[in-house]
């Protein structure tokens, strides 16, 4: 696409909405394109291509690095299908700690963010596994999350959205950015340090420090300390349909758009649990659906996330009866890390009765407008990001 104007580039092309701005560009130029924001040639497909980190070696670094093969040797029996099964009781306790705050807001007829409350929910569990500590999240019903959590999803997306430079300010966001990670920091090499003294085992950093591979050789504590899927290509290509990539040039996958994809997903804006169910669904590609990514590069805490929508949505299901307060349009939040909805609100009411057995096998349990499945989408994303 053009470049946009000097120095800024396409960044007014793309923000502030750059969910309905890149299906815009997708259907002008095709699946494929470039666009230029404050001087940095990125692929804007993808929101955390800007928070890239080689010593994270998990989430943010490149497939052909030592930090990545080390992570990746290590990590993922600690987060495999039978691990994550170990770490239900403790996804059992985080969610019977929050309904002292949704009961307070049921007794007080409250409506509440579904996104806030998810954000507590979902890094409270993690901050238990990973880290043995408990944020405090459900403490009461306005408990801040932890700053942890809050402060770099808050400014790690709006200080890197506005270029290189403004990002070495030594003052304002960018330095807030900069002390929240120093904290995040100091935290982790807490719990690192008190791992490292040995005993029982019994949050995934007491398996990342104390594990060794057949040759005797551990994770380095860099990978610990910090934790943006793509493929890059290592010579010119040229891809199928003509796309020519020259060498180093980067390519990520937009999963938002390949989900509403109308060529592969008919009426894709359309909310309907059953069109999981069609034989066109059942034939489709297997990388037409990808929340977790795929390959190599999948998300490494997917199991941790479903073993928590496992425990979760059930539990919450069960003894509440959630409706969605308003019927207004969703927004969302262009400058926060994820694609945060700031005007969900649910209320959620004690069950004193439950309804009419359905003569068809069914997920969403007389949950207006399917709220549940609202609450499960904000939940999944924010488990495997956080982790």
């Amino acid at each position: 696409m053009p470049g946009g104007l000097p120095f800024i580039g396409n960044f007014f092309e793309v923000y502030p909405d750059h969910l309905g701005n890149q299906q815009r560009l997708f259907e002008q130029y095709g699946p494929v394109f470039k666009t230029t924001n404050m001087g940095r040639t990125i692929n804007e497909a993808h929101p955390l291509y800007p928070i890239k980190n080689q010593e994270a070696g998990v989430f943010l670094g490149d497939t052909d690095t030592p930090e990545w093969r080390a992570a990746h040797k290590f990590l993922p029996p600690a987060l495999g299908p039978k691990a994550v099964r170990h770490y239900a009781p403790m996804m059992q306790e985080t969610i019977e700690d929050a309904f002292n705050v949704f009961d307070a807001l049921d007794e007080k007829e409250e409506a509440w963010n579904v996104y806030q409350y998810m954000l507590k929910l979902g890094s409270q569990a993690v901050g238990k596994l990973v880290l043995g500590i408990d944020f405090k999240h459900f403490s009461s019903i306005d408990a801040p999350p932890h700053t942890l959590v809050a402060e770099s999803l808050e400014l790690n997306k709006k200080v890197t959205a506005w270029g290189d430079l403004y990002a070495k300010l030594p003052f304002g966001d960018p330095q807030r950015l900069r002390n929240a990670r120093g904290r995040i920091f100091d935290t982790v090499n807490e719990s690192v340090q008190n791992a490292a003294r040995g005993g029982v085992g019994s949050i995934q950093h007491d398996y990342a420090i104390r594990a060794t591979d057949n040759k005797g050789e551990k994770l380095p504590k860099t990978s610990l300390m910090q934790a943006l899927p793509a493929r890059t290509a290592k010579v010119d290509l040229i891809l199928p349909g003509g796309y020519k990539l020259p060498q180093d040039s980067i390519v990520i996958g937009a999963l938002h758009h390949l989900h509403s994809n109308p060529e592969v997903w008919s009426n894709p804006a359309r909310f309907d649990p059953d069109h999981w169910d069609t034989e066109e669904v059942k034939n489709r590609h297997k990388a037409a659906d990808m929340p977790f990514a795929t390959g190599p590069r999948m998300c490494i805490g997917f199991n941790f996330a479903l073993q928590e929508v496992k425990v979760f949505l059930p539990k919450l299901v069960y003894r509440y009866k959630f409706t969605r307060e308003n019927d207004g349009h969703i927004e969302y939040d262009p400058m926060f890390q994820l694609i945060r909805p700031n005007n969900l609100y649910v209320r959620a009411k004690r069950r004193v009765k439950w309804p009419p057995r359905s003569d068809k096998s069914v997920l969403w349990l007389h949950c207006d407008v399917n709220v549940s499945t609202i609450m499960f989408g904000c939940l999944l994303p924010l488990s495997g990001f956080v982790l």
